[in-house]
């Protein structure tokens, strides 16, 4: 899906899935495999990979006023949703409930400078999550109104693991949807607004000590709008995305954003003694991105009995997204703390097609094979990172018996600006297209 010099990203899975449906209660299964991996580098490269095999199990009964369905996996994770409804389901409202303890994944942060001390941690990432909502709607002539909203939180946990991260989230997801009849055309609106506090913990746990390496303090905030018209074979859209995330710097000891030396076992820390060089970074961060796509689909259904049927989705999109960094680089060498500030905005703009072409094949009354695909065509892609303060590095002297600091004075330098299109990182081949915001799916449906 993303594949450039200091980027990558990449997702697959296949599974199976049963489902058999008896009176008024359904059952199903399935069993999925995938492999999930993402890379960034900035002065250092940060890995993330996840892989696994997953099975579920559930039902669904269906009563007169009533619609309960239970289903589980092995992540594990338990899902639950409870709904009272009407005899003509004109009127319903419901509660869901689900707990699961899934495997985020492996974390890799990994040094570009080899005789780097620290030059690889890896950690484990396992969250403990609890959620439950609400839901209402109403059918009013030939309208629908539909209500939600769902509360998610996270319990921390200390595993008995070397290195792991601990999370601790509090996020509230509110949905509204509105649908009308028009005389065989449906317009419909949608609305969907997030916010979430997620505080990570990065920790070194060895015999009875726990150091904290890692503390990233998360405010998140996403608005997402849609509007759709739909009549027979073609549908048309219009979506608005807009998302901002804050990360401010905690000035406390221990509350660094990333210390990678405090990663180290006590062994190394003897060895090294005071020759060793502390080293912490604190970051400010304010991410604001929006987006704007639409466009249409179409599909056509061809043969005697109207058995294949081909179809093709075609959007453009605007996206712009830009990021406002303050990173503090501090250096501790016995008493003395030197700090270095980079104040940068990077800014990324990009105008382009999405096309996903598609088709399902129906073969007699029981097999049915469809597949798809997805490329993205970016027209135009603006990437500028601009550094318009300065860089100051500041010199402390601590007294040890909390005497008062003193400043050994700063060093300011202008940083260049730096502009660039992003296209130059991706390597300029047959097959990029194929490795940049490409995606395909294919399945075989069997019924009896």
């Amino acid at each position: 899906m993303l594949h450039t010099d200091d980027k990558h990203f990449a997702a697959k899975a296949c599974g199976i899935s049963e489902s058999l449906r008896l009176q008024n209660v359904e059952v199903f299964g399935g069993y999925y495999k995938y492999s999930i991996y993402g890379r960034y580098t900035d002065e250092w490269t940060l890995k993330g990979e996840n892989d696994g095999d997953v099975g579920n199990a559930g039902f669904r009964a269906h009563f007169k006023y009533l619609t309960l369905g239970v289903d589980v996996n092995s992540l594990p994770f338990v899902h639950s949703k409870l709904t009272l409804h009407s005899d003509d389901s004109s009127f319903y409202a419901g509660t869901l409930m689900g707990r699961g303890e899934p495997e985020i994944g492996t974390l890799r942060w990994i040094s570009q400078n080899k005789s780097d001390i620290v030059s690889e941690i890896a950690v484990d990432w396992q969250t403990h999550l609890f959620y439950r909502g609400i839901s209402a709607g109403a059918k009013i002539r030939n309208s629908r109104l539909e209500l939600s909203g769902l509360y998610l939180t996270s319990d921390p946990q200390n595993p008995e693991k070397e290195y792991y991260i601990r999370d601790s989230v509090s996020a509230m997801v509110l949905r509204s949807r509105f649908a009308t009849n028009l005389g065989g055309e449906i317009l419909s609106a949608n609305y969907t607004f997030a916010d979430a506090d997620i505080y990570l913990f990065g920790i070194f746990h060895q015999e009875q000590s726990h150091k904290r390496f890692l503390y990233v303090p998360l405010e998140f905030q996403l608005n997402y709008a849609q509007l759709q018209w739909a009549k027979e074979q073609m549908a048309f859209h219009l979506d608005f995305i807009y998302a901002n995330a804050q990360m401010d710097a905690n000035p406390d000891r221990f509350y660094e954003t990333l210390a990678p030396n405090r990663a180290l076992p006590p062994s190394i820390l003897k060895a090294l003694s005071f020759t060793f060089l502390q080293k912490a970074f604190r970051v400010n961060t304010d991410l604001d991105a929006t987006g704007i796509l639409g466009g249409g689909k179409y599909l056509w259904a061809l043969g005697s009995r109207r058995s294949f049927k081909p179809s093709i989705n075609l959007d453009f999109y605007y996206a712009h997204g830009e990021v406002d960094i303050l990173r503090t680089s501090e250096t501790t060498v016995l008493f003395a703390t030197s700090s270095i500030d980079e104040h940068f905005v990077r800014k990324i703009r990009s105008l382009g097609t999405i096309l996903s072409p598609g088709f399902e094949f129906k073969f007699g009354e029981h097999v049915l094979f469809s597949g798809g695909a997805t490329q993205i065509i970016p027209f135009f892609i603006s990437y500028n990172e601009i550094r318009p303060g300065e860089i100051y590095e500041d010199a402390e002297t601590e007294a040890p018996q909390g005497g008062k600091a003193g400043n050994n004075g700063s060093k300011k330098e202008e940083e260049p600006q730096k502009d660039g299109n992003i296209l130059g990182d991706v390597p300029q081949k047959t097959s990029a297209a194929f490795r940049n915001g490409f995606a395909a799916h294919f399945s075989v449906s069997i019924r009896f």
